[in-house]
């Protein structure tokens, strides 16, 4: 995606930045790839030995470590955490901290569509401006005259 974004932008990147860009790509995709094979399975299995219910924490400090990364290296932080993601799965501990994280996945889940809802202003969708407005509150009784 690196490659096609240079390549299409408006004033185009010479071409050294571009392939610049996709090798420090590809070499962070390896570095993720041996961290994933040799170095956080012995973590998550000396955790695993030390305090069977802290997997789960390392497993998801792993994931903001690398989002955090990406988003240092200016890339998408939702692709580090993908990342992560895929590299905690393919450990002997992605079943048993998909099983505890997808409870609250749910509840984010719930939390990022109201989110999105809220960003919406109904009166900018076309037609909408069509219906009437909601009522206005009047006032309570007794308190008609305005204060002296």
């Amino acid at each position: 995606m690196t490659f096609v974004v240079g390549l299409a932008s408006p004033s185009p990147l010479p071409p050294l930045y571009v392939l610049a860009g996709l090798l420090g790509i590809l070499g962070l995709a390896a570095l993720l790839i041996f961290v994933g094979s040799h170095a956080l399975p012995p973590v998550l299995r000396a955790t695993d030995a030390v305090s069977p219910s802290s997997v789960i924490m390392v497993a998801v400090s792993f994931g903001l470590l690398i989002s955090f990364a990406f988003a240092v290296l200016g890339l998408p932080p939702l692709v580090g955490a993908f990342f992560a993601g895929s590299i905690v799965a393919s450990t002997e501990y992605g079943p048993r901290v998909s099983r505890h994280i997808t409870p609250v996945a749910a509840v984010f889940m719930g939390v990022f569509f109201a989110s999105i809802g809220f960003l919406i202003n109904p009166w900018t969708i076309p037609g909408v401006s069509s219906y009437p407005s909601p009522p206005r509150a009047s006032p309570p009784p007794g308190n008609s005259s305005p204060a002296s």
